[in-house]
């Protein structure tokens, strides 16, 4: 024969329905004929309040510094991207020299030749110009991007902050 709840029990399970590590601590079960081994229960819920308060901790630690992250986060985002511009500017300046360079000094070997050094200077030309067109996109898209990380950070933040 069943024996009822006590009324203690019902009330405790309806006023709050989120479990707490004190909860499943002084959880008592009743010895039934062919039950389960008391000492594998024990171990079992004993883990289960070590990982729950784990859990809660981390949530508390979550909750309680999600502003300081995320800033710290839009810093680094932003001097990436200031990083990420200066290089390619770099880049391209040493480029430019670097095609001027080689231009001067193809005009000198072909000794005022003037079209003959154009023509001869034009295939390097073109193909440096299309370096330098396919790099700035590639710089332009990697600004790009981000820039969308970093806004994105940003929204999370106001909206954890909101929230």
């Amino acid at each position: 024969m069943r024996r009822k709840k006590e009324p203690e029990q019902d009330a405790q399970a309806t006023t709050d329905p989120r479990l707490t590590p004190l909860d499943i601590q002084q959880a008592e079960f009743r010895l039934a004929f062919r039950g389960y081994r008391e000492r594998d229960v024990d171990a079992f819920l004993d883990r289960i309040t070590e990982d729950l308060t784990a859990y809660l901790e981390e949530i508390e630690r979550l909750r309680s510094a999600p502003a300081a992250s995320t800033s710290a986060q839009d810093g680094t985002a932003e001097e990436t991207l200031a990083r990420a511009r200066a290089e390619a500017d770099e880049i391209v300046r040493t480029a430019r020299e670097q095609a001027a360079a080689i231009g001067a000094g193809a005009a000198v070997a072909a000794g005022s030749g003037g079209a003959d050094a154009r023509a001869a200077v034009a295939p390097f030309l073109s193909s440096e110009r299309e370096f330098l067109q396919s790099l700035g996109g590639l710089v332009q898209g990697h600004a790009e991007e981000i820039k969308g990380m970093v806004l994105a950070l940003r929204a999370r933040s106001e909206g954890s902050t909101v929230a």
